[in-house]
C-alpha cells in the first residue's frame, strides 16, 4: 500500500524518527568488567556535550551495558557514550546513526579526539555568548 497526501510526509518520517529509537548492547572484553563502573559514571553525550536522557542495563553474566535512550538518535549527529571508572579509567566511544539505521562506532583514539574537538568548539562558543551578553 502506498501512502500518498498531507499525512504521507507525517507517517513516512514518524516511522523514520521510530527507526532511530531502539536499545543497543555494548559488550565489554575481560579485561573490564561492567560491575566495577558506578552507574552514576555512565552517559550518551550529544554534539553539544549535554546529558541524554537514557536507561542503563548492567549484566554482570554478559560483561555488557544494555542502552535504552528516552528519544530517538537524529541521524548524522555524533553522540558519545561515557563511562568514568575505577581508578580513574575512561571509557568513550563516539557513534553516529546513520540514514539508513545503521550505528558507526570510531574507536578510542578517534573518539577521544571527536570528543576534544566538540568540547572546545563548544567552550568556545560559550565564551563567545557570554562576551555578546547571551544573545546570538
Amino acid at each position: 500500500m502506498e501512502i500518498v497526501g498531507d499525512m504521507a510526509d507525517k507517517i513516512k518520517n514518524n516511522v523514520k524518527e521510530e527507526l532511530h529509537f531502539f536499545s543497543w548492547k555494548l559488550t565489554f572484553p575481560k579485561e573490564l568488567q561492567v560491575d566495577t563502573i558506578p552507574e552514576k559514571g555512565i552517559m550518551i553525550l550529544n554534539q553539544q556535550m549535554k546529558r541524554v536522557r537514557t536507561e542503563f542495563t548492567i549484566n554482570p553474566k554478559e560483561n555488557s551495558i544494555k542502552i535504552a535512550p528516552a528519544h530517538p538518535y537524529k541521524p548524522r549527529e555524533v553522540y558519545f557514550f561515557y563511562a568514568k571508572c575505577q581508578r580513574k579509567k575512561e571509557i568513550c566511544i563516539a557513534f553516529v546513526m546513520t540514514e539508513d539505521n545503521k550505528m558507526q562506532t570510531f574507536d578510542q583514539k578517534t573518539s577521544r579526539e571527536k570528543m576534544t574537538a566538540i568540547s572546545r568548539r563548544e567552550a568556545k562558543k560559550a565564551e563567545r555568548l557570554a562576551k555578546m551578553g547571551g544573545k546570538e
